[in-house]
């Protein structure tokens, strides 16, 4: 196991850790919005307009091996609705840190930028609400399987109306003991 800002490298899934290395994206070039996007008008409230959905992603958004970012997910979910698409990732990063999630995987490179990001302002971590710039930067470095996640999902009862909002300590231990870089 090698330590890069907290993240353990290790197996994903059955994966090898040199296997993970070989399907992460370098930055992220796959990511639809690579700007962090300016909001006009109300900010969304936890769960508006997110009932009833289905956890969905287009398979140009898919890697070689199935791996997608939450971002992408949120996305392709709500139909590209930037305000919805922040709410819904803002969700799913809440939800995967309190049910402690392991097979989220980030890319060197991002982790770099995310270790680079938390040293100037640790909000990256802190500030996950449906209004949270900080949600945009992590869920667009966040990768995960898409199959497994989307089966985790389901058995572990997510709903997308629901706020999850894991206490400080519990997100940094969920960074630095459950993320995967490779």
């Amino acid at each position: 196991m090698v330590r890069k800002w907290g993240f353990v490298v290790r197996a994903v899934g059955g994966l090898s850790v040199g296997r993970i290395r070989g399907i992460m994206h370098v930055g992220t070039e796959k990511t639809r919005q690579n700007v962090t996007p300016q909001y006009e008008g109300k900010s969304m409230s936890v769960g508006e307009g997110l009932e009833n959905i289905e956890i969905n992603a287009t398979p140009e958004d898919l890697d070689e091996d199935g791996f997608v970012s939450l971002w992408n997910i949120a996305s392709t979910t709500v139909e590209g609705d930037q305000e919805k698409t922040r709410a819904l990732a803002s969700a799913f990063l809440g939800f995967l840190c309190k049910k402690e999630c392991d097979f989220v995987v980030v890319s060197t490179s991002g982790a770099e930028y995310l270790d680079q990001w938390f040293e100037k302002d640790n909000k990256i971590l802190y500030a996950w609400k449906p209004d949270s710039e900080m949600v945009d930067v992590v869920a667009q470095h966040a990768e995960v399987p898409f199959i497994a996640f989307k089966s985790f999902m389901e058995n572990q009862k997510f709903k997308s109306t629901a706020n999850y909002s894991p206490r400080r300590i519990d997100r940094v231990e969920w960074f630095e003991n459950k993320w995967n870089v490779g």
